[in-house]
């Protein structure tokens, strides 16, 4: 779905777990990632499969640290404990702090049971895959309606 986007992209993997979203992108040429999650053991196992210079971690939920993120973003994977979180708040906080780029894309993952929700004034759902019990999301920025802090 990405394979064009990814070389040379920075990108955030929210909810991290044990980072492989974000580890396969820089392994598949992500430029740099950013992993967020509220505990990092399960990626902490992983860290030295990476270059220090091509990441940052954070721990903490998204809606109290997303001012600590200082770029904004190519790609984010969001991969929240299912029927958790409300898609539609996840993505606002996104947008509000200016994490996601004026032509990047979001990748959301959620059972098929829930809804993702996203507020139509600033994303639009281009794509959905259901994987079984899983629903990915392709979301992209609308109209502009973001603006990104780019570095």
């Amino acid at each position: 779905m990405l394979h064009d986007k990814v070389n040379g992209a920075t990108v955030l993997d929210l909810f991290c777990g044990s980072g492989a979203l974000g580890i396969e992108a820089i392994s598949r040429g992500a430029r740099f990632c950013s992993f967020l999650d509220v505990d990092l053991s399960n990626f902490k196992l992983n860290m030295n499969l990476l270059d220090r210079t091509t990441y940052d971690c954070f721990e903490g939920n998204i809606f109290k640290v997303a001012y600590k993120f200082k770029r904004s973003y190519d790609i984010i994977f969001i991969d929240p404990p299912y029927g958790q979180y409300n898609s539609q708040n996840i993505l606002n906080i996104i947008a509000i702090n200016g994490l996601i780029k004026y032509n990047g894309i979001i990748i959301y993952e959620e059972c098929v049971k829930n809804l993702v929700i996203v507020d139509e004034n600033r994303f639009l759902i281009v794509k959905e895959k259901t994987y079984g019990d899983t629903k990915i999301f392709a979301i992209e920025v609308k109209n502009g309606n973001i603006i990104s802090r780019d570095i």
